[in-house]
């Protein structure tokens, strides 16, 4: 049924009308994986089926029509992806020949779609790949407008999504790759970082130069310290 539904061609009433008929029949998928764990049965091939079938990234293509009930179901579904060891080598396969599913994970931080950006999130954190993927693509710039929107809930959630882009990282390689980022683009970056200081948001303001202190003191963040430094500060241009 779930298939049936996904696959179709809709066209947006349509697709509302519809989407009743596929949180049920996800509901029942969510179910079967949950009885099949306390089970203690393995649920990898069923997830990697998921996502040979594309169910996975229709639902992200989907959840704008969603309940809060349907969209927490597509966010368990996929954390359960990403939290399943065998099964998340697959999913990390699966994103990079799809790289459409982080364009859409991305558009859910404009429409308040909160579970989209935990599941955006959460495959940030888990893969080293897809951070990379992700840091150097058009998609990371997008933030800068998210980030300065005036709804505060809005904002504050694109705000975990670019913290988690730019500066929270583990691995000594994710955090290599970040400072070349920021020297490569330090020019762009810290223009448009230089308009989120100058905002008349206040928690616009206050949560860019939270973020700005993060980025800045990190030890191996340490040169573009200084030169943010030396051609903001001493300019006297913020």
């Amino acid at each position: 049924m779930i298939v049936v539904v996904l696959q179709g061609k809709m066209d947006s009433k349509q697709r509302a009308i519809k989407s009743k008929d596929l949180e049920d029949a996800m509901r029942n998928i969510v179910m079967l994986i949950e009885n099949a764990e306390k089970a203690q049965e393995d649920v990898t091939e069923f997830l990697e089926e998921l996502m040979k079938l594309n169910i996975l990234k229709s639902l992200i293509f989907h959840l704008h029509y969603f309940t809060k009930e349907g969209k927490q179901d597509v966010r368990g579904l996929w954390l359960k992806s990403i939290r399943n060891r065998k099964a998340r080598k697959t999913l990390w396969t699966h994103i990079r020949e799809n790289p459409e599913i982080l364009i859409l994970l991305v558009r859910g931080a404009s429409v308040k779609c909160y579970d989209s950006g935990e599941i955006f999130r959460a495959c940030l954190t888990n893969s080293s790949a897809v951070h990379c993927l992700v840091l150097n693509s058009p998609l990371v710039w997008q933030y800068f407008k998210f980030v300065a929107q005036e709804d505060f809930e809005l904002s504050s959630d694109a705000f975990k999504s670019f913290k988690t882009i730019v500066s929270r990282r583990k691995a000594d390689k994710e955090k290599r790759g970040i400072t070349k980022f920021l020297k490569d683009n330090f020019d762009k970056f810290f223009k448009n970082f230089c308009d989120l200081l100058m905002s008349d948001v206040f928690h616009v303001k206050l949560q860019a130069l939270k973020l700005l202190s993060e980025i800045l003191q990190k030890r191996e963040n340490f040169s573009v310290m200084v030169k943010f430094i030396r051609s903001h500060f001493l300019n006297s241009n913020i």
